[in-house]
């Protein structure tokens, strides 16, 4: 959250302008242009693209790259999968072993006492937690 609000704030001390006097501070000022222009001046003309490159930045480093990290360790996840690893199915909790593994679909094995369920899950939709040696005991 600190991280959006210095974000915010250095965009509005970039791209802010003196209501009274018509010129423009930040990074205008610093630049050399716009010092003492008349009110209609509409100073450089880099700042009118400055905002949106920046929502864009924005954007892409709160929601994109981060999507993508996560969809990225699914799919390692999800190819690093061999018979015999327990699993955690993301929908309802249930803890299996992965019987078969194929392109689009895996077979994992609920039960217990001889009484195992074989069930078919598409890739695509599935999100799976492998299960450590502490999580099996619980």
């Amino acid at each position: 959250m600190h991280r959006l609000v210095l974000l915010l704030s250095l965009i509005v001390v970039a791209v802010a302008g003196d209501g009274d006097r018509g010129t423009t501070t930040g990074l205008a000022a610093t630049a050399g242009g716009g010092g003492g222009g008349a009110p209609g001046d509409p100073g450089m003309p880099w700042q009118q693209f400055l905002i949106p490159v920046m929502i864009i930045a924005f954007m892409w480093f709160i929601l994109i790259r981060p999507q993508r990290k996560e969809e990225k360790k699914r799919k390692d996840a999800l190819a690093s999968l061999k018979r015999g690893d327990k699993v955690l199915i993301g929908f309802g909790g249930l803890i299996a072993e992965v019987a078969s593994v194929g392109e689009q679909s895996i077979d994992v094995r609920a039960g217990q006492d001889g009484k195992d369920v074989v069930l078919t899950f598409s890739k695509g939709n599935l999100q799976i937690v492998p299960v450590t040696a502490d999580e099996k005991g619980k």
